[in-house]
């Protein structure tokens, strides 16, 4: 062999004459390849059959239709020295399995794993884990996690597919590049990216599809839906938007008419929301203010306030909790 030779891998191989040595009769040997070599003629055999058209010192074997026993014989005048005999095993044709997905979504979830080659008349088994499981048919359906493999016997070899790797879904492979609750300033936008899928839609509350990408561009407050795909199973993913709080909520406010800082004013959180609830109280714990969906209009400018810096309380809540409590002083 005068390339990198390994039986049953390698897919080709070339023989070819090493070293011609003249014997004396006293059993010394010296080389005389350089000599000699191009004066000999030369048959092949493989198997002790006449290789047609190998008349040369060399022999190039590319397919392993050609695997088997190799000998040359050279003829120089009377003399017809034979060489050592070498075999060659070629790897056959790499085989290849496919799967109709590499994820199972439930236990009731068939794969098929086949594979193009003809397996009629071979010798094979699938494996799971390195362990066979089936030698008799040449696609098979599973429902299992493993690795998964073809290994055919021909020509002597053990030739090993691909391996595929079947594994249960796992939903949290789908990722956003930010975290599932997406703050920023109103008037703007945001970019929300998924990975981990193969395919992906974006919906909003009202199941609008905003994005068929991996990208979703958000520029209003609400809740959205990724829904997307691995292999054949389905992950849905939530993501809540909401606009940023540029200020927090006043405990001081100037009733002057001055048009300036003359209202309570509470961040688009939880103003102008029919969800959140806004309640002022006086000292004496009666209601001024019980809205949902506050307006921002409080007091309005026929309220009247007989004392300087008097105290008034609010409560903001939803259906769940309290999100706020605090004073408010009313300075005239």
């Amino acid at each position: 062999y005068i390339q990198p030779y390994s039986a049953c891998q390698s897919t080709s191989v070339v023989l070819e004459v090493v070293s011609i040595n003249a014997v004396a009769t006293d059993g010394t040997r010296a080389d005389v390849t350089s000599q000699l070599q191009s004066q000999f003629t030369y048959v092949w055999e493989k198997d002790g059959v006449t290789v047609p058209s190998a008349t040369n010192s060399s022999l190039s074997l590319v397919n392993n239709a050609e695997n088997g026993n190799y000998m040359l014989i050279g003829t120089l005048d009377s003399f017809n020295p034979v060489s050592n005999q070498l075999p060659v095993q070629l790897a056959s044709q790499a085989i290849n399995i496919t799967s109709t997905s590499n994820v199972f979504c439930n236990s009731a979830d068939d794969i098929i794993i086949s594979t193009t080659t003809d397996l009629t008349g071979e010798t094979f088994e699938w494996t799971r884990n390195g362990t066979s499981i089936n030698t008799t048919e040449s696609s098979i359906t599973v429902n299992q996690e493993g690795l998964y493999q073809l290994v055919l016997t021909a020509d002597g070899c053990t030739i090993p597919s691909n391996e595929i790797n079947i594994a249960p879904l796992d939903s949290s492979l789908i990722t956003f590049d930010t975290s599932d609750n997406v703050v920023f300033p109103e008037g703007t936008s945001t970019t929300v990216t998924a990975s981990g899928g193969t395919t992906y839609q974006w919906l909003d509350a009202a199941n609008n599809v905003l994005s068929d990408t991996a990208s979703v561009t958000i520029d209003q407050e609400g809740t959205y839906m990724l829904v997307a795909t691995i292999g054949n199973c389905s992950v849905t993913r939530q993501l809540t938007a909401e606009f940023l709080d540029t200020f927090r909520i006043p405990n001081v406010i100037s009733a002057n008419g001055d048009g300036i800082n003359d209202q309570w004013v509470i961040p688009n959180t939880y103003s102008n929301n029919q969800e959140v609830n806004v309640i002022i109280y006086n000292d004496q714990g009666e209601e001024l203010v019980n809205d949902f969906g506050y307006q921002n209009n409080w007091p309005s400018s026929s309220t009247a306030f007989p004392r300087q810096n008097m105290i008034f309380y609010y409560t903001i809540r939803n259906d769940q909790e309290i999100l706020r409590r605090g004073t408010i002083t009313v300075i005239r």
